[in-house]
């Protein structure tokens, strides 16, 4: 499967944002979650 890299930097730049906001997490499996919870369906 091929995807576009604007694509690609928006999951990027979502995942950095979700860092920020998870920052004193206790459990680094929180921002996993959290990361998955917001992908889009089709990945």
């Amino acid at each position: 499967m091929e995807l576009e890299l604007g694509f690609i930097e928006g999951l990027n730049n979502m995942i950095r944002f979700l860092q920020r906001r998870a920052y004193g997490l206790r459990e680094e499996e929180d921002l996993r979650l959290k990361s998955l919870t917001r992908m889009p369906p089709e990945i």
